[in-house]
């Protein structure tokens, strides 16, 4: 589901490239994702880690 959002966010800001704002919501929206999908990995190496200690 979230691939597809972000399928659809990043073929609009393509549509709307001559749009400033569209181009940096989308890099904006690109650091988060990239970000947040980060954290929860991170977040279960954690826990995994806990698991077997």
């Amino acid at each position: 589901m979230l691939i597809v959002l972000f399928y659809i966010i990043c073929r609009y800001c393509a549509l709307e490239i001559w749009i400033f704002s569209a181009q940096e919501l989308c890099h904006s929206f690109v650091f988060f994702v990239t970000l947040f999908q980060f954290l929860l990995e991170f977040s279960n190496l954690i826990s995994q880690i806990f698991v077997l200690s």
